[in-house]
């Protein structure tokens, strides 16, 4: 007894002290957490422990300090809620088998009397819907618990509206379809449908009132409407209020306002019939009242042979159905009927398109009864126009042209015609083109109906404009060619223009006179391009074209002449220059032979302006071979007879004291060629530097540049210039000379047509005369000191020939004798100061 009373005061006193240890390892909480609960609302305490099986326990519940009966489950849920059962809660949980009791931590419990009401807010309209926000307190609805429904036009008889019934529904937010009176209010508690419900918000209208008038511009003395529509809410249940710039009107049923044309500021808005709520006021109208308009009547551009008249009020870009405007149209006069569709006109809004032509007015009417604007001026439909048969930019003397005096869509017997030329003006009549010259000035006419009741504007003026013939320009490309080159002739007429056909020709020596044009082959009717390309071109020649237009043609002048020169020889016609090379000093003179199959010649010369001259006009004439009369001047040279021409030479000559040494004709690749630097003294300059293209080249042996074996790289432009000149001696500087390169087979040619020249001169009387041509160029060359060897053999073709000289200075120094600087000194003193003509004289020349 004792020993079991002991272990029961044990266990008791072990309780006492789990008890006082473990007062929280019960956890308390409340479903749902809310904060506030309102009243009728219900809530769940569930007594959670941390460990142990549930069933081995009992729950005792302590509401406002008093304990539940122990009970098996860990739940409690408690009955509509009142403002009586507000205050803290506690659980505790006892263990059926070891006694053990632990108790929970301690839980408030707010309950409000007040039932709360929705929140309803409109925000802005964003892409043209508007947004309504529903929402209760100031807790999100996610943490609160709130759902939410919303009602349209009714809240106590309408049903709750469903994500179907034209709206977007989103956690607390509707997107409505269209305008309305909405409500809200919000809903929580239970499973499924709520079991308490907030008050219904205030009511709120997504309708927009706007201010319409009858059209967008009012005129002075109309009387118009304006309308204040509730967008997607009109009708009987509404009522309107006015803010006029004379007056405001309270709310009446009448929706729109009848009103003469004052100016000023227009707005409304919509309340509905029980006032519970109401529009904003709309945006402010601007009424504006302008003078009485004049129509406007405009002519377009025919399209498809048709004139289209389109009638307009206003400067406004709206379209006649949006400003009211119904528009009258008249022809011939303005007091006649109104036109209606039918056989001559097409109606369409605001434009007719007229069958034919005539004077049309036109005025614009609205509302009833009809508002009239002033009548257009009146407009004629046909329109003259001055044309030339040939669209040419220019005219020229002695062309006859043809002008016409067209009146669009209304030629025929109706029409006159009146004409403004530089001369004269004509009186109305039945001719409506007219022949004139080539009389400079303005032209310009008009159609005039006969019975004169109306007539055209004036045609802009068509200007007549003649010019001198023109001279077509040729040019040539390349000039200087190789044989078997093409050339490409190409003939300009300014200003260009369709119509023109070119002609080509070949100018022809005409040794008495100038030249004669011979049409190139296949060129009888000329071509409509403005260049033509020669094949195959094999000696100098020279060319000119002209154009022709019109019926009959009218011809422009011949072009100048133009040359295609050849360097390279040609048996037939060659010439030869005495001393045998390109350059020369400004005070020799020159012997320049003709040589070929004929009997008389003339030598050509092409300044460098492009002048050409025979040696008639700068030298003297002896047989074959020209000699200058006085000091030789700069250009190409070449020889004609009346079915050839020979190579040409590119000659200049030089003020200066040192001349470049160089061959005349092209040098035959493979072959080698010597060139070199002499004083005006004649002598040759040892001391020297050789440049190509003006780049310094390896120094040349004895005053002389030799190159052994050339080929086509060595083309370019050659100089020479004197090393450590003394002072004032700076013109010790050649001009330069082009060095050409000719293919092996192009020299073989020459020679192979040579050949066959001799074969073919074998008779004797040809034969005798040749031996005295020869005998006579033997004592030729005396006289000039300078063998001429046109075909020997190809490696010193186009070298200067050492064992030939001119005088006896130059063949001293050819053979390596010095050279006194004080003769060089003399000469240079003279010459001072114009070493940079012969380089700029060379170099026109070339480039000829």
């Amino acid at each position: 007894m004792g020993r079991a009373l002991f272990g029961a005061l044990g266990l008791f006193l072990l309780n006492i002290l789990l008890y006082c240890g473990h007062a929280q390892d019960a956890l308390l909480h409340i479903e749902p957490n809310w904060s506030p609960l309102f009243t009728g609302e219900k809530v769940t305490f569930i007594c959670d422990l941390k460990e142990g099986n549930i069933a081995d326990w009992v729950y005792s519940f302590n509401l406002n300090d008093h304990w539940t009966n122990y009970r098996p489950e860990n739940r409690f849920t408690s009955s509509s809620l009142t403002t009586g059962d507000s205050g803290e809660y506690q659980c505790a949980a006892y263990h059926k088998y070891s006694y053990v009791i632990r108790r929970s931590n301690k839980v408030s419990l707010s309950v409000s009397a007040e039932k709360p009401k929705a929140q309803l807010r409109k925000d802005s309209p964003v892409e043209g819907r508007v947004t309504l926000t529903c929402s209760v307190g100031f807790s999100s609805s996610s943490s609160s618990g709130w759902k939410y429904f919303w009602y349209r036009e009714d809240e106590t008889t309408s049903e709750p509206l469903k994500t179907g019934d034209g709206v977007l529904l989103q956690r607390g937010s509707i997107s409505p379809s269209g305008g309305g009176v909405y409500w809200c209010r919000g809903g929580r508690g239970g499973r499924g449908a709520p079991v308490y419900y907030t008050e219904y918000s205030h009511p709120v209208a997504t309708n927009r009132a706007v201010v319409k008038p009858n059209w967008p511009e009012i005129y002075s003395g109309e009387t118009i409407t304006l309308t204040c529509g509730i967008e997607e809410g009109g009708g009987s249940e509404w009522e309107y209020e006015w803010r006029t710039p004379d007056y405001y009107t309270p709310p009446n049923p009448r929706g729109s306002m009848m009103t003469s044309s004052v100016r000023g500021d227009y707005s409304c808005k919509g309340r509905l019939k029980d006032g519970a709520s109401t529009t904003e006021w709309s945006d402010a109208f601007m009424l504006k009242t302008s003078a009485k308009p004049k129509a406007q009547l405009r002519k377009d551009s025919p399209v498809a042979g048709r004139v289209t008249l389109t009638c307009s009020v206003g400067s406004s870009s709206s379209s006649s159905s949006s400003s009211g405007w119904k528009y009258y149209w008249y022809k011939h006069n303005k007091t006649s009927e109104p036109l209606k569709p039918g056989a001559y006109v097409l109606l369409q809004s605001g434009s007719i398109s007229p069958s034919g032509g005539g004077v049309y007015w036109c005025r614009g009417g609205r509302g009833a009864p009809v508002y009239y604007t002033e009548y257009s001026h009146p407009v004629v439909t046909n329109r003259a126009v001055v044309t030339l048969q040939h669209d040419w930019p220019e005219i020229y003397s002695g062309e006859t042209i043809t002008l016409t005096c067209g009146i669009e869509g209304g030629g025929g017997s109706e029409w006159e015609y009146e004409w403004r030329t530089p001369d004269y003006y004509t009186p109305p009549n039945p001719r409506g083109s007219m022949m004139t010259s080539s009389v400079r000035g303005d032209y310009s006419c008009k159609g005039r109906l006969k019975d004169g009741a109306s007539t055209t504007e004036w045609s802009d003026a068509f200007t007549v404009k003649t010019s001198h013939v023109p001279r077509p320009v040729l040019t040539v490309s390349p000039s200087w060619t190789s044989p078997g080159d093409s050339v490409t002739l190409t003939c300009s007429v300014e200003p260009p223009s369709a119509g023109w056909r070119f002609f080509w020709y070949q100018a022809v020596p005409e040794l008495s006179l100038y030249y004669t044009y011979e049409l190139l082959a296949g060129n009888t009717t000329g071509t409509e391009q403005d260049s033509y390309i020669l094949h195959g071109q094999t000696h100098t020649a020279g060319y000119v074209c002209r154009a022709g237009r019109g019926d009959p043609v009218f011809y422009t002048l011949y072009s100048d002449v133009k040359f295609v020169w050849s360097g390279g020889v040609n048996p037939a016609a060659s010439l030869t220059v005495s001393p045998h090379r390109l350059q020369h000093f400004s005070t020799e003179s020159l012997s320049l032979s003709c040589e070929g199959n004929s009997a008389e010649w003339r030598v050509m010369k092409a300044d460098e302006s492009g002048f050409m001259s025979s040696c008639s006009y700068w030298g003297q004439m002896t047989g074959s071979t020209c000699n200058t009369d006085t000091r030789a001047s700069s250009g190409v040279y070449w020889c004609e007879s009346a079915t050839q021409s020979s190579n040409a030479a590119n000659i200049t000559t030089h003020s200066g004291d040192v001349i470049l040494v160089s061959s005349v004709h092209p040098v035959t690749e493979g072959h080698s060629v010597t060139l070199g630097c002499m004083l005006r003294t004649k002598d040759l300059l040892h001391n020297v530097d050789f440049y190509k293209n003006d780049k310094l080249l390896p120094n040349g042996v004895g005053g002389e540049l030799l190159i052994s074996a050339v080929t086509k790289s060595d083309e370019g432009f050659y100089k020479c210039r004197g090393r450590n000149s003394p002072p004032g001696l700076e013109t010790l500087t050649s001009a330069e000379s082009w060095l050409s390169v000719e293919h092996p087979e192009e020299a073989a040619s020459s020679s192979v047509f040579l050949l066959l020249l001799v074969v073919g001169l074998v008779s004797g009387v040809l034969l005798i005369f040749l031996l005295i041509l020869c005998c006579y160029r033997k004592s030729k060359a005396s006289s000039i000191s300078r063998s001429q060897r046109t075909n020997q053999s190809p490696a010193t073709d186009h070298m200067i020939n050492q064992g030939e000289t001119q005088d006896g200075h130059y063949a001293a120094l050819l053979h390596g004798d010095s050279c006194l600087y004080e003769t060089i000194r003399g000469s240079g003193q003279r010459k001072q100061g114009t070493n940079d003509e012969p380089e700029e004289s060379i170099y026109q020349n070339v480039t000829m």
